[in-house]
């Protein structure tokens, strides 16, 4: 389950998650809170599946929210041969957001919820040739499966001016495949990236 924007408020999320779950949410927020609890419940215990749950823009999270979301998805006590006793996840959450995410978590109001991630991981900037495979890789993914789309030359270029952040890079080719289409190209040079990046820059 994909929830992209946790603008809309901590009620607004649960209102997106049991949509997501295929239920019509409720009016009041404690039975949005039940009737989450209750889906997710049923889909481990009776469906036998694993719910996921990515919460993007999540540095956009608040204080009450991060609260709210620990209290959610943790589940009662369950016994474990291990350690005695252990507490159940509702659902695996997955946050994404950008660097301020982390400085976020590490503050000491954050302490209870940063003490239950179990994976962390930094998306670095990428590197030229993992930029070239990564725009190759896009143009496929969205069915273009004719030769060169961009020139070595402009791929070049996406990299000197991205730096190879990956926002950025999507910004660039797409106004680029905009530029091409206005000039009927049908291969980007880098012509075209840097109209490309003049236009993104006057904005």
């Amino acid at each position: 389950m994909y929830l992209a924007n946790p603008t809309t408020g901590i009620t607004g999320l649960y209102r997106d998650l049991l949509l997501q779950l295929g239920i019509e949410p409720p009016f009041s927020k404690p039975r949005l809170v039940a009737r989450i609890r209750s889906a997710l419940d049923d889909l481990i215990s009776n469906k036998h599946r694993a719910p996921v749950i990515v919460l993007d823009e999540a540095h956009l999270l608040t204080q009450p929210m991060f609260e709210q979301l620990r209290l959610l998805f943790s589940d009662k006590p369950a016994l474990s041969e291990v350690e005695g006793m252990d507490s159940r996840s509702l659902a695996t959450v997955v946050l994404v957001g950008h660097p301020d995410l982390h400085r976020t978590l590490h503050l000491t109001i954050h302490e209870a919820f940063n003490q239950r991630l179990a994976v962390r991981y930094h998306l670095g900037p990428l590197d030229l040739q993992e930029t070239i495979g990564y725009v190759k890789h896009q143009a496929q993914v969205a069915g273009y499966k004719a030769g060169t789309l961009f020139t070595d030359d402009a791929l070049q270029r996406i990299f000197e001016y991205t730096k190879g952040i990956p926002r950025r890079i999507n910004q660039v080719c797409t106004t680029a495949l905009m530029a091409g289409l206005i000039d009927q190209k049908s291969v980007l040079d880098e012509s075209t990236v840097r109209k490309a990046i003049a236009d993104i820059d006057h904005d």
